[in-house]
Protein backbone atom coordinates (compact mmCIF):
# COMPACT_ATOMS: atom_id res chain seq x y z
CA UNK A 1 0.00 0.00 0.00
CA UNK A 2 1.32 3.45 -0.91
CA UNK A 3 2.63 5.78 1.74
CA UNK A 4 1.97 9.50 2.11
CA UNK A 5 4.11 11.99 3.99
CA UNK A 6 2.05 14.38 6.09
CA UNK A 7 2.79 18.03 6.88
CA UNK A 8 4.78 17.05 9.97
CA UNK A 9 6.95 14.64 8.03
CA UNK A 10 5.16 11.57 9.38
CA UNK A 11 4.24 8.69 7.12
CA UNK A 12 0.70 7.35 6.80
CA UNK A 13 -0.80 4.52 4.78
CA UNK A 14 -3.14 5.67 2.04
CA UNK A 15 -6.12 3.97 3.72
CA UNK A 16 -5.70 6.38 6.62
CA UNK A 17 -6.10 9.44 4.41
CA UNK A 18 -9.40 11.16 5.17
CA UNK A 19 -12.12 10.62 2.57
CA UNK A 20 -12.98 14.24 3.29
CA UNK A 21 -13.65 15.57 -0.16
CA UNK A 22 -12.53 16.00 -3.73
CA UNK A 23 -10.77 19.38 -3.94
CA UNK A 24 -13.16 21.65 -5.92
CA UNK A 25 -10.26 23.17 -7.85
CA UNK A 26 -9.36 19.69 -9.11
CA UNK A 27 -12.94 19.16 -10.27
CA UNK A 28 -12.71 22.44 -12.15
CA UNK A 29 -9.47 21.33 -13.82
CA UNK A 30 -11.02 18.01 -14.84
CA UNK A 31 -14.07 19.73 -16.33
CA UNK A 32 -11.85 22.16 -18.23
CA UNK A 33 -9.57 19.42 -19.57
CA UNK A 34 -12.47 17.25 -20.69
CA UNK A 35 -14.39 20.20 -22.14
CA UNK A 36 -11.41 21.43 -24.11
CA UNK A 37 -10.84 17.96 -25.54
CA UNK A 38 -14.42 17.14 -26.56
CA UNK A 39 -15.36 20.76 -27.41
CA UNK A 40 -18.86 20.33 -25.97
CA UNK A 41 -20.54 21.18 -22.64
CA UNK A 42 -19.56 19.10 -19.62
CA UNK A 43 -22.51 18.85 -17.21
CA UNK A 44 -21.99 17.70 -13.64
CA UNK A 45 -24.64 15.48 -12.04
CA UNK A 46 -24.75 13.40 -8.86
CA UNK A 47 -23.32 14.34 -5.49
CA UNK A 48 -20.98 17.02 -6.83
CA UNK A 49 -23.95 18.82 -8.43
CA UNK A 50 -25.73 18.73 -5.06
CA UNK A 51 -22.71 20.35 -3.43
CA UNK A 52 -22.57 23.08 -6.06
CA UNK A 53 -26.27 23.89 -5.77
CA UNK A 54 -26.22 23.94 -1.97
CA UNK A 55 -22.82 25.68 -1.79
CA UNK A 56 -21.89 23.34 1.03
CA UNK A 57 -18.58 21.68 1.74
CA UNK A 58 -18.37 18.61 -0.37
CA UNK A 59 -19.49 15.35 1.20
CA UNK A 60 -17.11 12.38 1.13
CA UNK A 61 -16.72 10.91 -2.34
CA UNK A 62 -14.02 9.72 -4.68
CA UNK A 63 -15.88 10.14 -7.96
CA UNK A 64 -17.47 12.68 -10.29
CA UNK A 65 -20.40 12.03 -12.61
CA UNK A 66 -20.47 14.05 -15.84
CA UNK A 67 -22.73 14.13 -18.88
CA UNK A 68 -21.49 14.70 -22.44
CA UNK A 69 -23.35 14.88 -25.74
CA UNK A 70 -21.23 12.10 -27.27
CA UNK A 71 -18.81 9.36 -26.35
CA UNK A 72 -15.25 10.70 -26.51
CA UNK A 73 -13.09 9.30 -29.27
CA UNK A 74 -9.59 7.89 -28.79
CA UNK A 75 -8.21 11.15 -30.17
CA UNK A 76 -10.26 13.15 -27.65
CA UNK A 77 -9.05 10.98 -24.78
CA UNK A 78 -5.49 11.61 -25.93
CA UNK A 79 -6.22 15.35 -26.05
CA UNK A 80 -7.43 15.25 -22.42
CA UNK A 81 -4.05 13.91 -21.41
CA UNK A 82 -2.23 16.49 -23.47
CA UNK A 83 -4.03 19.31 -21.64
CA UNK A 84 -3.64 17.62 -18.24
CA UNK A 85 0.09 17.05 -18.75
CA UNK A 86 0.63 20.81 -18.92
CA UNK A 87 -0.39 20.90 -15.24
CA UNK A 88 1.49 17.76 -14.15
CA UNK A 89 -1.67 15.65 -14.20
CA UNK A 90 -2.87 12.69 -16.25
CA UNK A 91 -5.95 10.64 -17.15
CA UNK A 92 -6.14 6.87 -17.26
CA UNK A 93 -8.84 5.26 -19.41
CA UNK A 94 -10.67 2.28 -17.94
CA UNK A 95 -11.49 0.08 -20.93
CA UNK A 96 -11.34 0.25 -24.70
CA UNK A 97 -12.56 3.56 -26.19
CA UNK A 98 -13.81 1.64 -29.22
CA UNK A 99 -16.03 -0.71 -27.16
CA UNK A 100 -19.73 -0.15 -26.46
CA UNK A 101 -19.29 -0.11 -22.69
CA UNK A 102 -19.55 3.16 -20.78
CA UNK A 103 -16.12 4.64 -20.27
CA UNK A 104 -14.66 5.58 -16.91
CA UNK A 105 -11.63 7.72 -16.26
CA UNK A 106 -9.13 8.00 -13.45
CA UNK A 107 -7.51 11.38 -12.86
CA UNK A 108 -4.13 11.66 -11.14
CA UNK A 109 -2.42 14.83 -9.94
CA UNK A 110 -0.15 15.98 -7.12
CA UNK A 111 -3.21 17.17 -5.23
CA UNK A 112 -5.15 13.92 -5.56
CA UNK A 113 -2.14 11.88 -4.47
CA UNK A 114 -2.21 13.60 -1.10
CA UNK A 115 -5.96 13.97 -0.61
CA UNK A 116 -7.69 10.95 -2.15
CA UNK A 117 -7.58 7.50 -0.51
CA UNK A 118 -6.61 5.74 -3.76
CA UNK A 119 -4.57 8.63 -5.11
CA UNK A 120 -6.96 9.39 -7.97
CA UNK A 121 -10.43 10.75 -8.75
CA UNK A 122 -12.81 8.45 -10.62
CA UNK A 123 -14.88 10.07 -13.38
CA UNK A 124 -18.02 8.33 -14.64
CA UNK A 125 -19.02 9.47 -18.13
CA UNK A 126 -22.61 9.43 -19.41
CA UNK A 127 -23.56 10.14 -23.02
CA UNK A 128 -26.32 9.10 -25.47
CA UNK A 129 -26.12 5.37 -26.10
CA UNK A 130 -23.96 4.52 -23.07
CA UNK A 131 -23.91 0.86 -22.06
CA UNK A 132 -23.53 -0.26 -18.45
CA UNK A 133 -23.85 -3.52 -16.52
CA UNK A 134 -26.16 -1.66 -14.12
CA UNK A 135 -28.61 -1.25 -17.01
CA UNK A 136 -28.30 -4.85 -18.18
CA UNK A 137 -25.87 -3.77 -20.89
CA UNK A 138 -28.69 -2.13 -22.84
CA UNK A 139 -27.94 1.11 -24.68
CA UNK A 140 -29.42 4.02 -22.72
CA UNK A 141 -30.25 7.60 -23.65
CA UNK A 142 -31.45 8.66 -20.21
CA UNK A 143 -30.27 8.77 -16.60
CA UNK A 144 -32.88 7.85 -14.03
CA UNK A 145 -35.58 8.48 -16.61
CA UNK A 146 -34.34 11.95 -17.62
CA UNK A 147 -33.21 12.12 -21.28
CA UNK A 148 -29.56 13.04 -21.61
CA UNK A 149 -30.36 15.74 -24.16
CA UNK A 150 -32.73 17.36 -21.64
CA UNK A 151 -30.10 17.21 -18.90
CA UNK A 152 -27.69 19.07 -21.17
CA UNK A 153 -30.28 21.48 -22.54
CA UNK A 154 -31.66 22.49 -19.13
CA UNK A 155 -28.31 22.60 -17.32
CA UNK A 156 -27.39 25.73 -15.35
CA UNK A 157 -24.24 27.75 -14.76
CA UNK A 158 -23.50 27.92 -11.03
CA UNK A 159 -20.75 29.61 -9.06
CA UNK A 160 -18.99 27.84 -6.23
CA UNK A 161 -16.46 29.16 -3.72
CA UNK A 162 -14.07 26.70 -2.12
CA UNK A 163 -12.68 26.80 1.41
CA UNK A 164 -9.77 28.97 0.26
CA UNK A 165 -12.07 31.60 -1.23
CA UNK A 166 -11.36 30.50 -4.80
CA UNK A 167 -14.37 31.18 -7.03
CA UNK A 168 -15.20 28.97 -9.99
CA UNK A 169 -18.13 28.21 -12.29
CA UNK A 170 -19.61 24.84 -13.15
CA UNK A 171 -22.32 23.63 -15.51
CA UNK A 172 -24.69 21.45 -13.49
CA UNK A 173 -27.98 19.60 -13.94
CA UNK A 174 -31.10 21.61 -13.11
CA UNK A 175 -32.71 21.14 -9.69
CA UNK A 176 -35.78 19.29 -11.08
CA UNK A 177 -33.60 16.91 -13.08
CA UNK A 178 -31.26 16.41 -10.15
CA UNK A 179 -34.16 15.59 -7.82
CA UNK A 180 -35.57 13.07 -10.32
CA UNK A 181 -32.20 11.38 -10.79
CA UNK A 182 -31.60 11.29 -7.05
CA UNK A 183 -35.02 9.71 -6.49
CA UNK A 184 -34.23 7.05 -9.11
CA UNK A 185 -30.89 6.38 -7.44
CA UNK A 186 -32.60 6.02 -4.08
CA UNK A 187 -35.15 3.61 -5.54
CA UNK A 188 -32.37 1.40 -6.93
CA UNK A 189 -30.11 2.15 -4.02
CA UNK A 190 -28.22 -1.13 -3.62
CA UNK A 191 -27.54 -0.26 0.00
CA UNK A 192 -26.76 3.45 -0.47
CA UNK A 193 -30.24 4.94 -0.43
CA UNK A 194 -29.55 6.98 2.69
CA UNK A 195 -26.95 9.02 0.82
CA UNK A 196 -29.44 9.87 -1.92
CA UNK A 197 -32.12 10.73 0.66
CA UNK A 198 -29.71 13.15 2.32
CA UNK A 199 -28.93 14.72 -1.05
CA UNK A 200 -32.64 15.27 -1.74
CA UNK A 201 -33.02 16.74 1.73
CA UNK A 202 -30.08 19.11 1.17
CA UNK A 203 -31.47 20.37 -2.14
CA UNK A 204 -34.88 21.13 -0.65
CA UNK A 205 -33.57 22.47 2.64
CA UNK A 206 -30.81 24.70 1.30
CA UNK A 207 -31.23 25.37 -2.41
CA UNK A 208 -34.97 25.97 -2.32
CA UNK A 209 -35.28 28.09 0.80
CA UNK A 210 -36.27 31.10 -1.30
CA UNK A 211 -40.03 30.98 -1.93
CA UNK A 212 -39.82 32.17 -5.54
CA UNK A 213 -37.05 29.73 -6.42
CA UNK A 214 -39.00 26.94 -4.73
CA UNK A 215 -42.15 27.82 -6.69
CA UNK A 216 -40.38 27.86 -10.05
CA UNK A 217 -38.40 24.67 -9.43
CA UNK A 218 -41.41 22.75 -8.12
CA UNK A 219 -43.51 23.77 -11.14
CA UNK A 220 -40.73 22.61 -13.47
CA UNK A 221 -40.41 19.39 -11.50
CA UNK A 222 -44.12 18.71 -11.80
CA UNK A 223 -43.97 19.35 -15.56
CA UNK A 224 -40.94 17.09 -16.04
CA UNK A 225 -42.43 14.25 -13.99
CA UNK A 226 -45.62 14.40 -16.05
CA UNK A 227 -43.52 14.25 -19.23
CA UNK A 228 -41.15 11.44 -18.22
CA UNK A 229 -43.46 9.40 -15.96
CA UNK A 230 -47.08 10.11 -16.98
CA UNK A 231 -48.44 7.17 -14.98
CA UNK A 232 -46.35 7.68 -11.82
CA UNK A 233 -45.85 11.45 -11.78
CA UNK A 234 -47.94 12.14 -8.67
CA UNK A 235 -46.37 9.32 -6.69
CA UNK A 236 -42.84 10.37 -7.58
CA UNK A 237 -43.65 14.00 -6.70
CA UNK A 238 -44.85 12.89 -3.26
CA UNK A 239 -41.88 10.57 -2.80
CA UNK A 240 -39.49 13.48 -3.35
CA UNK A 241 -41.13 15.97 -1.00
CA UNK A 242 -42.29 13.51 1.65
CA UNK A 243 -38.62 12.77 2.16
CA UNK A 244 -37.87 16.32 3.34
CA UNK A 245 -37.75 17.46 6.94
CA UNK A 246 -39.63 20.76 6.66
CA UNK A 247 -38.89 21.66 10.26
CA UNK A 248 -35.43 22.71 9.11
CA UNK A 249 -36.76 25.02 6.42
CA UNK A 250 -37.24 28.76 7.01
CA UNK A 251 -40.82 30.03 6.88
CA UNK A 252 -41.92 26.42 7.13
CA UNK A 253 -45.67 26.91 6.94
CA UNK A 254 -45.53 29.17 3.89
CA UNK A 255 -43.31 26.75 1.98
CA UNK A 256 -45.41 23.72 2.82
CA UNK A 257 -48.55 25.52 1.68
CA UNK A 258 -46.83 26.60 -1.54
CA UNK A 259 -45.82 23.03 -2.35
CA UNK A 260 -49.36 21.80 -1.65
CA UNK A 261 -50.77 24.55 -3.84
CA UNK A 262 -48.55 23.65 -6.77
CA UNK A 263 -49.26 19.97 -6.21
CA UNK A 264 -53.01 20.59 -6.59
CA UNK A 265 -52.75 22.80 -9.70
Amino acid sequence: MARIVDSQGGVRRRAEVSRSNIPPIEVKKIVDFVGAAVETPVVIIGGRAVNIWTKQHWRPSHDIDVVLDHKPTKAEFDAMNEYASLFGARFEINGDPASASRMKLKYYSKETDGTMPDGFIKIDLYYPGYVSSVNGRVSKNDIGGVPIWDIIGDSKDRRFTDENGEQMEFLVASIPHLLIMKLAARESAMGRGDKDSKDIQAIIQISLKDRYELSMSVKELKRDLATYFPKDADKKFDDIFNNADYRKLPKTRALIEKIKEIRRD
